[in-house]
Order: structure tokens, then C-alpha cells, then sequence
């Protein structure tokens, strides 16, 4: 913690000189003469609490100055004009709560300079006058509320700005306007609730973009109208809530997204449709249920999408992927089964679900999921050897363990599915259909033959008695009047047979007569096969011309 004041005496040609770790408070020459070739010098983690135009009056060639880690909390203005020729500036982690305009006067070779972890909340408009070869400035760490619209005007070869871990709100309009060369912008860890449409407008060099652990609710996509050269975007750790149509399309060399850690439900189908060199795409921790967005993604490397609301997914999108995890969703058994089986390589589930036995079912965890009933279940996949009874590629099986509710073990009884539900009650429909069209036939047979007889009892009943046709044969027909005239003793007088005869004669066309209403009403065997035209004709009741119909006897049923 104490050198002498020449301790460096003689050694003209020294390059570098690395007094880190030791308890020196102070910044001296310890020479008597300039140590021209020093370039190197490094007092990190010291007790260093204040430093001045002198303390370096002696290395007027240093190129890298360290003194992080220290108690300094000032640095008066003309420091640094000894050394300047001094391109590496590192004073992170200690205790300055400001860069005044005069802290980097002279140091107008400065290419990186370093401010990170300080008590920083005051940066002035002018502190980087001077330094327009600047292209590293690290200001992470500290309390800035307050960004400047023109802070980095007088750096146009700035190339790396972190300014992450402060207290930033807001980031203004054409805060960037003048930063065309800017590759990297780290805005991480701050407070910013939105951006403007203009906020980074200037940036067409821009290739790395984080703005994660913010306060971000919505993005407008106008505001990344000039990342053509974006290859990195990480908006993890905000509270989007959905991803809007052609949100990026401006930036088609993107290779890395992150919108993890969100709280997004839904991301439009087409949003990655001109993502052609997309590697890397990190969904965990959100909310989406649908997987529809994934199906313009080509040439995806990996694919993170655990802890989301997924009950099942399309899984021939991520055929061409070259790693998928899907830790921690709320799987369909169902589903989770069926896919375990394919045994796909590129597609995590989870982690310690596969066994080697039996024995250590009880002791894994699985991956869970819910049964069709609505109650939740862990999937073990025991690896079993190959036998010769199985095929080659089934070395799996699965078993539902115990209800993640319930310390219930026993066996899940077998249920009808949806499927087997409905064939058993279109089996039944089409059984009672038939049974009352069957009933229907029945009644309607029954009916019928119930008409018949009441038409022959009607008959029956119009017949005049002395005709003898007022009973029924044994067929269910009127019985025939030709007994009257076949019947008569050849003895008898001949007045006496010719009223029999007129009388038969009576009956016959009465009974014609019934036969011909019982034939239009659907049955023939009443006429008992008479020739109604030549009976008609014999009686002298002249007929229409045509062929005579012969009714046709039916015989006995």
C-alpha cells in the first residue's frame, strides 16, 4: 500500500504496469523521468479515492488506462490531459454520480470509455464534446433517468451503447439521428413503458437490439422501420400481451428472437413469414394456445415454447427444427401418449421422465398432463430391452401413474369413448326405428283383413233370403245360388220350374252384382269365376264391344 516516490527509477522502457489488488490510494509517477513506452496501465481494485492532472503527468504515450474497482468519485475537469494519446478508459465501479462536461476534455483519440456501476444520475449535454472517435461507452449500472435527445450527437463513430440497469422512462424522438454506425443498443433493465415511431430512427447499422425487463405493453412496428441490419432482438421480460401482423418485417436478417418471459396469448399466422434466416426463436413462459404461426419458420435451429397453455400441438410444424422444447404445458394424455410413442428426437417434453425399470416408477416425477376426465397425471416412459416378439422400434411403454390430486393408485377402469358412445346410440336408433315399422306392417295387415270381413258380412247382409245366399260358404264367401236350378226334381210342373229358374236367375245377378263391388274393392274369389259379360248377355242386357272379361276363380287360400 506504499511505494516510493522512484520506485520506478530506470526503467525507461517499461510497456506495462499492472499494480491491481493492492491497497495503494493513490495515483502517482514513481519516476523522476517519463516512462515513454508505457502504454499499459493497471490499478483495478485499489483503495484509489481521487485523481488529477498530475497523477499521470508521467505516461504520455498510456493507451489504456484501468482503475476499476476503486473509491474515486470525482474526476476534476483536465484530468486526462496528460495522456492523449489514451484510447481505453475504464473507471467502472466506483462511486461517481456524474460526467461533467470537462471529465474526457483532451481525449480526443478515446475509443472506449467506461462508466458502468457507478452512482451516476446526471450525464451533461456536452461531456462528449471532443470524443467523436468514440465508439464504445458503457453506462450501465447507474441512476440515469434522464436519456437526452442529443446526448450522442458528437459521436458518429459510436459503435456499442449500453445504458442498461438505470432508470429510464422514456426514450425520445431522434435520440440516434446522428449514431449511423451504432451495432449494438442495450436499453435493458430500465423503466420504459413504449417507443415512439422515431425513437431509433437513424439505425441502419444496427445489428443487436435488447430492450428485455422493461416496462413495454405494445410495440408499433414503424418504430423498427430502420433495423434492415437487425440479426438480434430480445423483448424478454416485458408485458406484451400479443404480437401484431408484419410487427417485424423490416428486419429480414433477424437470426435470434426472444419475446420469452411475456405475457403474449396470441401472434398472428404470417408473422414470421420473411423470417428466412431466423435460427433461434425463444416463446417460453407466455400464454399461447395456438400453434398456427409456426408454419412459414424454414430454417429454425431451436425452439423454446415451454411454459405456455399448449394442450396439444401440430407437430409435423417442427419437423425441420433442429431442437424443440416444450417443457411445462398443460398437456392432453391423449395427445402426450400418442407422441412419445413416435419416439421424436427433436422434441423435448421434459426432463426425468424416461426409467430404465419398474422399480423406479414411484420415484420420477414424468411430465404431466390431463386425462379426459379432467384430472391430472404423470407420464413415466419405461425403456425396456428390445424382444423378438416386438418390433424393432418399440422399446417404450407408458403408464398413467397416480392423480397428481389424489395418493389413489389403483388401475383406471376402461370408459367408453365419445366415439364408441355415439355408434352404440345409432345402434340403438336404428333397432326401434325397425321394430316400429315392423309394429306398423302388423296393424296395417291386421286391418285389412278386418275390412274384408266386414265387406262380406255387408254382402251377406244386401242379399235377399230366398235367394239362399244369406250364410257363408266355408271359404268366407257367399255361397252360390246355382243349387236353386240344378237342384229341382225333373217331375215337377213346368210353371214351377220356370219360377225356380227366374228365381235362380234373381239371385245369380244380385250375387254378380255383390262379386263386381267386392272385385273393385280389392277382392276377386266373390264372384266365384262367372263370366259377367256373358252372364249380362244372357239376360238380355246388351254389352259394349271388347273382348268379354272372365273373372278368375281363386282357389282355396
Amino acid at each position: 500500500n506504499n511505494l516510493q516516490d522512484f520506485a520506478l527509477n530506470g526503467l525507461r522502457n517499461l510497456e506495462v504496469l499492472n499494480f491491481s489488488r493492492n491497497n495503494l490510494t493513490g495515483v502517482k509517477s514513481w519516476s523522476d523521468h517519463d516512462l515513454e513506452h508505457l502504454h499499459t496501465l493497471d490499478l483495478r481494485r485499489n483503495l484509489i479515492k481521487a485523481i488529477n492532472e498530475h497523477s499521470l503527468d508521467r505516461y504520455p504515450n498510456l493507451t489504456k488506462l484501468i482503475l476499476t474497482g476503486n473509491l474515486i468519485s470525482h474526476i476534476p475537469e483536465g484530468t486526462f490531459k496528460v495522456v492523449p494519446n489514451l484510447k481505453h478508459l475504464n473507471l467502472g465501479r466506483n462511486l461517481l454520480t456524474s460526467i461533467e462536461e470537462g471529465t474526457l476534455k483532451g481525449l480526443s483519440k478515446l475509443s472506449q470509455a467506461a462508466f458502468h456501476h457507478n452512482q451516476i444520475s446526471y450525464v451533461d449535454f456536452f461531456a462528449f464534446i471532443g470524443n467523436s472517435h468514440l465508439k464504445s461507452l458503457q453506462l450501465q449500472g447507474n441512476q440515469i433517468t434522464v436519456f437526452e435527445a442529443d446526448l450522442l450527437s458528437n459521436l458518429p463513430r459510436l459503435m456499442f451503447f449500453n445504458i442498461s440497469y438505470n432508470q429510464l422512462e422514456n426514450i425520445a424522438d431522434h435520440s440516434f439521428k446522428r449514431n449511423a454506425d451504432l451495432r449494438v443498443l442495450d436499453l435493458s433493465f430500465n423503466k420504459i413503458e413504449n417507443f415512439h415511431e422515431d425513437s431509433f430512427k437513424g439505425l441502419a447499422s444496427l445489428e443487436v437490439f435488447n430492450a428485455s425487463n422493461n416496462h413495454l405493453a405494445e410495440l408499433n412496428k414503424y418504430m423498427f422501420k430502420d433495423f434492415s441490419a437487425l440479426r438480434l432482438l430480445d423483448l424478454s421480460a416485458n408485458r406484451l400481451t400479443y404480437v401484431e401482423n408484419k410487427l417485424f418485417e423490416y428486419s429480414p436478417r433477424m437470426e435470434y428472437l426472444n419475446l420469452s418471459r411475456n405475457a403474449i396469448a396470441e401472434i398472428e399466422h404470417n408473422i414470421f413469414e420473411d423470417f428466412r434466416k431466423l435460427r433461434i426463436l425463444d416463446l417460453s413462459h407466455n400464454r399461447l394456445i395456438e400453434d398456427a404461426f409456426l408454419w412459414p419458420i424454414m430454417n429454425l435451429h431451436q425452439l423454446n415454447m415451454s411454459h405456455n397453455s399448449f394442450a396439444r400441438i401440430n407437430t409435423s410444424l417442427l419437423e425441420g427444427i433442429e431442437q424443440v422444447d416444450l417443457f411445462h404445458n398443460p398437456w392432453s394424455c391423449q395427445f402426450l401418449v400418442l407422441e412419445l410413442m413416435k419416439q421424436t428426437k427433436n422434441v423435448r417434453y421434459g426432463k426425468n421422465y424416461v426409467v430404465q425399470t419398474k422399480d423406479n416408477i414411484l420415484n420420477t416425477q414424468g411430465i404431466e398432463c390431463t386425462d379426459e376426465r379432467g384430472k391430472l397425471r404423470d407420464i413415466v416412459v419405461v425403456e425396456t430391452p428390445a424382444k423378438a416378439e416386438y418390433s424393432s422400434s418399440e422399446f417404450h411403454r407408458y403408464k398413467l401413474l397416480h392423480e397428481a390430486q389424489s395418493p389413489d393408485t389403483r388401475p383406471i377402469q376402461d370408459n367408453f369413448d365419445t366415439k364408441s358412445t355415439i355408434l352404440w346410440l345409432m345402434s340403438g336408433a336404428f333397432i326401434v326405428f325397425g321394430a316400429f315399422k315392423l309394429i306398423q306392417l302388423i296393424l296395417r295387415h291386421s286391418e285389412h283383413q278386418s275390412e274384408k270381413w266386414r265387406l262380406a258380412q255387408h254382402a251377406a247382409a244386401v242379399t235377399d233370403d230366398s235367394c239362399g245366399v244369406n250364410k257363408l260358404n266355408p271359404r268366407g264367401q257367399l255361397r252360390s245360388a246355382n243349387t236353386y236350378s240344378t237342384a229341382m226334381p225333373n217331375n215337377w210342373p213346368t210353371a214351377t220350374t220356370t219360377a225356380f229358374r227366374n228365381l235362380a236367375g234373381i239371385c245369380r245377378w244380385r250375387r254378380m252384382w255383390v262379386g263386381l263391388q267386392l272385385e273393385f274393392n280389392g277382392d276377386r274369389d266373390f264372384t266365384d269365376g262367372i263370366d259377367v259379360d256373358a252372364e249380362l248377355e244372357n239376360h238380355g242386357v246388351a254389352t259394349e264391344g271388347g273382348p268379354k272379361r272372365a273373372v278368375p276363380k281363386r282357389g282355396p287360400q
